[in-house]
């Protein structure tokens, strides 16, 4: 008598044919691939949106780190800023008093305002992260789990 080998079919395709009792390896064998090329997909997509939102961090930081270092300036001139016009008279200066404080609290208040926003894009910029980092990770996960079946 002769021994017949018979190869022993694994993974995914070999617990869909015993389930569904099919033997088109064709069917099942593109459907493998489309799933895995589903995967690998929606992961680069994630990795390249986690990769744009990187530079637009960058560039959105960086545009914000000019405006700040402008209204730092700003601060500093508003300290130093004082028309020789309005303090002639002792009258006039104490009428000047309040302007020149109001000029300083804008400065002051736009220079926080803007270190504010800065703060809000860096805690929001890491939360988009750690949600892609998370989406990837899934993906990951589901596929690596798909392939070992």
């Amino acid at each position: 008598m002769s021994e017949v080998k018979v190869e022993r079919e694994r993974g995914f395709v070999a617990r869909a044919k015993a389930l569904l009792n099919i033997g088109e390896d064709g069917h099942l064998g593109s459907f493998d691939a489309q799933v895995k090329k589903f995967f690998s997909t929606q992961i680069a997509d994630n990795q390249h949106n986690r990769t744009a939102l990187i530079t637009e961090h960058k560039k959105t930081v960086g545009n914000i780190n000019d405006l700040i270092e402008d209204a730092t300036v700003d601060l500093e001139t508003a300290w130093a800023t004082i028309d020789p016009e309005c303090i002639k008279r002792r009258e006039d200066q104490k009428a000047h008093i309040s302007k020149y404080l109001e000029n300083i609290e804008y400065a002051e208040s736009r220079l926080e305002g803007l270190q504010d926003q800065l703060a809000e894009i860096i805690k929001s910029h890491k939360s988009d992260l750690k949600d892609l980092d998370d989406t990837i990770a899934e993906l990951t996960k589901k596929l690596d789990k798909f392939t070992n079946l």
